[in-house]
């Protein structure tokens, strides 16, 4: 007895159940004593059925009838079995060579030792998947026609950070989208939320502990995400060429979501790799401008960062544990002044970029080149050295529509909603590599090292402070220090409360709040 159904989104395999049933009445009538049911549960059987989804019980089914286990195979009808014509050929192999006759509920039976009976099958075979393909066409004018509503697509598997429905918001999940997008603008990667997820305990919609590349990606920056309706894959424009928006609440703007990707852009482009130097792809030669790198030395605290461009030795060199504390400790100090003073960043408003028209028409002008080179009006030496030169100029400009964005998100208008978080990465001992980074980064465009001094006092905290220069990202409010006698009157320090950073943050919420 074999049962299937393509669609169970209860998960309760009732469908099955009642076809079990009908095929048992079946039995009863042919006087079949069933040696065994083969299910196959929320699986289609159609061409159009995915091929990673495969009918492990069906394959079993027919395996073991070549044995001579069983004569006869029950079904509800021709359709469950099968929708696609060369599989049905396989039913009458089976049939020559073993004998296997098949029965059905609602189909009948076909004499498959004639031509007429297989000729009959094979009409029958061809007519269902005739209209398994009907009802693929249905269903996707259906959806079009509701997703062009807004309305969302509800799937088997729920989007991250929305409840089933596809509408609802799953509180907890969304918070950790949007600090993550924050985080990501700031500079972080893609690697390093998902380090923090998996440190956290945050389970995939699988609920799985570990989380992979893409998965964050796509809960972080799907069109879904930023209340965008789309279909496969990509975005859906009414006929005025507007978005059409979904009927939910966004998690995240489509401006954040234009100012991530184009800092991941970004990263990608200026080749920054993942790793354990804290100042990675920021540090900058005092000489030449190059780029600064970590040496691993035994013991660890011989490392060193290092200018590798010198002609005939290395043009700067400075110990990597000392250079992170300084700038750790000078970030830490603004953020914590900045809070103080209740200074707060220049608002930013998020401003079109102005060339969309621009970017546009040169899509169309690449559209209707390939048309006319497709229709054979043009031909391949005319077409493809302007496409070459179109496409270069359609990449200038999709890098500066990413820069506008990112430099109108680079910055929030009031950085203080995430000091406290980056206060406490720079404070805590127990701090997550990847946040004290994203921290430093939320802050710091660059730091150029200078050559250290010779002579007397050379190696002294003063000296050391003077070769190093912090490039700040803007904008970047310029604030008072913090006194000894403002720490004083807190009663705090650093040294001796490792909850400093807290209460210090209890004084300031009831003032900024």
């Amino acid at each position: 007895m074999y049962a299937r159904i393509s669609d169970d989104r209860e998960g309760q395999a009732l469908g099955v159940e009642r076809q079990v049933h009908d095929c048992e009445a079946l039995a009863d009538r042919l006087g079949f004593v069933v040696v065994d049911r083969f299910l196959d549960n929320d699986i289609g059987a159609s061409e159009l059925s995915s091929r990673r989804k495969v009918r492990t019980a069906y394959q079993d089914m027919l395996q073991r009838a070549t044995t001579g286990e069983f004569k006869h195979i029950l079904a509800y009808s021709n359709s469950r079995l099968t929708r696609r014509v060369r599989e049905y050929l396989d039913l009458i192999d089976l049939y020559k060579q073993h004998k296997v006759t098949i029965h059905t509920v609602v189909s009948g039976d076909h004499d498959l030792a004639t031509a007429d009976g297989r000729a009959v099958a094979l009409t029958l075979a061809t007519w269902d998947a005739a209209e398994a393909e009907r009802i693929s066409e249905r269903i996707r004018r259906a959806n079009l026609q509701k997703a062009m509503k807004g309305e969302p697509g509800v799937q088997h598997r729920r989007a991250f950070g929305f409840e089933q429905d596809a509408r609802t918001h799953k509180p907890n999940e969304v918070a950790l989208i949007r600090e993550a997008v924050k985080d990501i603008i700031g500079g972080a990667s893609i690697t390093s939320i998902r380090r923090k997820w998996e440190s956290l305990g945050v389970l995939t919609v699988e609920g799985k502990a570990a989380w992979g590349w893409t998965p964050v990606y796509r809960s972080l920056f799907s069109w879904k995400t930023a209340g965008v309706r789309s279909h496969n894959g990509e975005p859906l424009y009414d006929a005025d060429g507007n978005m059409v928006m979904g009927n939910w609440e966004a998690i995240i703007s489509l401006e954040e979501r234009a100012a991530g990707i184009a800092m991941l852009e970004k990263r990608s482009r200026r080749g920054v790799k993942e790793g354990r130097w804290l100042l990675s792809d920021l540090l900058r030669c005092g000489i030449c401008g190059g780029k600064l790198y970590g040496q691993r030395m035994e013991p660890e605290e011989r490392s060193t960062y290092g200018c590798n461009s010198g002609t005939t030795a290395n043009h700067i060199g400075v110990s990597a544990r000392r250079l992170e504390e300084l700038v750790a400790q000078e970030v830490f100090n603004y953020l914590v002044a900045k809070t103080f003073r209740g200074v707060e960043a220049p608002t930013l408003t998020n401003q079109p970029w102005p060339d969309e028209g621009k970017l546009s028409a040169l899509d169309d002008r690449i559209a209707e080149l390939m048309a006319a080179h497709g229709a054979g009006i043009l031909s391949s030496e005319v077409v493809f050295p302007q496409i070459q030169k179109l496409e270069e100029e359609r990449s200038q400009l999709r890098k500066e529509r990413d820069d506008h964005y990112l430099t109108q998100q680079a910055a929030p208008a009031n950085r203080l909603e995430s000091v406290w978080t980056h206060t406490a990465a720079l404070n805590r001992s127990d701090a997550l590599f990847e946040d004290k980074q994203s921290a430093i980064r939320s802050e710091v465009e660059a730091v150029f090292i200078e050559k250290a001094a010779k002579g007397p006092g050379s190696r002294s905290e003063e000296a050391f402070r003077k070769r190093i220069r912090i490039v700040w990202k803007q904008p970047h409010p310029e604030v008072e220090p913090l006194t000894d006698e403002d720490w004083a009157n807190l009663k705090l320090t650093a040294a001796d409360d490792p909850a400093m950073i807290a209460r210090l943050w209890s004084l300031f919420t009831e003032e900024t709040d």
